[in-house]
């Protein structure tokens, strides 16, 4: 190599090595930044609306007014037989659809339900029910944020029976009811008042 080109490739190495350290450290960020149409949010630290608590008692009476959808687990060997049920439906006032996954695949409404829940205790399904049970029974409270469980102990055909409902700040979200021979369990949601 002649002496004019190796004075040439060190020019050319320095340039090179001045551009990069131009780019790195002096070159302005807008250079490398696309510009997008796209308006990123800001983020803000405002507070969450905390829902409106509502106590027990009203929860218990919006729950009363049958405008609501349902999930039903149950396992009951109070006879001679084994039943397990898993169903989910809804509730408007006195109309009602559902259905069953378990025992077998069936859809119910209002007017066939209790046919479906021959076997079982179909009073069970319905709070009023499970509410007049309880009437007299002191719950024992339970805080386990974000529920409370309220556990009532009573006694249903000779057997120590155990009733828990499970409440949120705005609305009973479950009821189970057990025994050694059964369990009813109660999931509800969309209550609506």
């Amino acid at each position: 190599m002649t002496k004019k080109r190796i004075i040439g490739l060190i020019i050319y190495a320095l340039l090179i090595i001045g551009c990069l350290i131009f780019i790195i450290f002096f070159a302005p960020d807008k250079w490398f930044e696309k510009e997008s149409d796209i308006e990123l949010p800001i983020p803000t630290t405002e507070p969450k609306k905390e829902k409106e608590k509502i106590d027990y008692e009203t929860q218990k009476s919006n729950l009363l007014k049958n405008n609501y959808d349902y999930i039903y687990n149950i396992f009951d060997s109070m006879t001679d037989k084994t039943y397990k049920y898993e169903c989910d439906g809804t509730i408007n006032k006195d109309k009602e659809t559902g259905k069953c996954v378990l025992p077998e695949n069936k859809e119910y409404n209002e007017s066939t339900k209790k046919e479906v829940f021959a076997n079982v205790n179909a009073d069970f399904l319905k709070p009023e029910y499970i509410f007049n049970l309880i009437k007299d029974v002191k719950p024992e409270e339970i805080n386990n944020e974000p529920y409370i469980d309220y556990t009532y102990n009573i006694v249903y055909q000779k057997l120590d029976t155990e009733v828990l409902v499970r409440s949120s700040d705005d609305c009973i979200s479950e009821i189970i009811i057990s025994n050694a021979y059964m369990q009813y369990h109660l999931q509800f949601v969309n209550i609506k008042v």
